[in-house]
Order: structure tokens, then sequence, then C-alpha cells
């Protein structure tokens, strides 16, 4: 026969990752170290100046495309953890949250700014060749970018395309034609989960 042990209080994990102030995407985890065996599972806490949610969580690891609905671009947010001792995922989270204390928090920030200091090239007297390059600058913790050009400003019936590094190649293009272009920045890897143009 055995009597099992009261699970003792808990200790705050140590967390891992993002570090602080990283942009993070879809791709990104979060991840931290218990630091008692008998941690069975974790509360993951979100939060920002305006928003505030718990998650229950049954491993160390927790992947940033199960929440990224609850988030926006390009904008800050802080996590912290805690651990939760007896059957794994039994208790709710009330009864979780008064069994350890936080962890230290660390600082993130969703990526999906605007690209900036759009440009075409080559040019010439004003021109662009055919074929031509859009460029803009890098983003941080970008998956991908998702770009659309057209020969009206209100981008009706665009050519559109995805990229991986900040520049593109264009040769569809008609001469002696304007036209309008713009891109945007996305949390995954397929330009379909982005922010602002």
């Amino acid at each position: 026969s055995f009597v099992p042990k009261t699970t003792p209080s808990l200790s705050a994990p140590t967390l891992q990752t993002p570090a602080s102030d990283s942009v993070v995407n879809l791709s990104h985890n979060f991840t931290w170290t218990p630091l008692d065996y008998y941690a069975s599972h974790f509360i993951l806490r979100i939060e920002s100046s305006s928003f505030s949610k718990d998650y229950q969580v049954g491993q160390n690891t927790y992947p940033l495309d199960q929440l990224w609905e609850d988030l926006n671009f390009n904008a800050p947010y802080a996590w912290k953890i805690k651990s939760c001792g007896g059957p794994e995922l039994s208790s709710d989270i009330a009864t979780c949250i008064d069994q350890s204390d936080w962890s230290s928090q660390l600082k993130f920030t969703t990526t999906g700014a605007p690209p900036t200091n759009l440009a075409t090239k080559p040019t010439d007297s004003g021109k662009t060749a055919i074929p031509a390059t859009l460029d803009w600058n890098d983003m941080p913790g970008v998956a991908s970018y998702a770009w659309e050009i057209a020969n009206n400003n209100s981008f009706a019936s665009p050519i559109h395309g995805t990229a991986t590094q900040s520049e593109t190649t264009v040769s569809s293009l008609h001469s002696n034609t304007t036209y309008f272009w713009r891109v945007k920045t996305c949390a995954d890897a397929n330009g379909q989960v982005c922010g602002q143009w």
C-alpha cells in the first residue's frame, strides 16, 4: 500500500521562446521549462493594455497558430506561465491559478506592419522597364508578403502573388500604362493571413 504525496506548491516555469521583444508569426511557439516534475499542465496568459486571456495547456509548448485569431496584427503583447498539479487538465483554470506563482513576463509583437519604402526598378526617364521589379523594406517577423498590381487605383482585377523576400518581379505588364501596386506583411507562408496594405 502507499499514500499519495500531496502536491506541494509549484514553482513558476522559466520562459524560453519567444524571447523578449521578439516579433512573431504563425510558425512560432511559446515554450517554457517547468521547474517541478509534478507540474502536469500549465496556464498561459497573453495580455496587453486592452486584452487578457488564459489558455490551459497540457505540455510545455503552445503554437501561436492556436491563438492567433485572438490577437491583432502589429500589436504588442506580454506572456507568462503558471504551473498546475494534479491529473492533467482535470482542474479548471480558476483552481490552477491558486497553485503557483506566475513566471516572469516577456513581451512580443505580432508581425503585420505595412511594408515601407516601396519602389520600382529599373527606371529610365521616369518609366519602369518590363519586367518590373517591385521592391520594399524587409519587415520584422514576416513569414511571406502578398502583393498586387493593377492599372487602376481601386485595384479592380489586379495581378497578384506572394513573395518570401522583400521584392518580386512582374513581367505581364503593358507598355505605356500607368500601374498602381501595394504589398502587405503576412504571418503565414502562403500570403493568406496578413496585416494591412
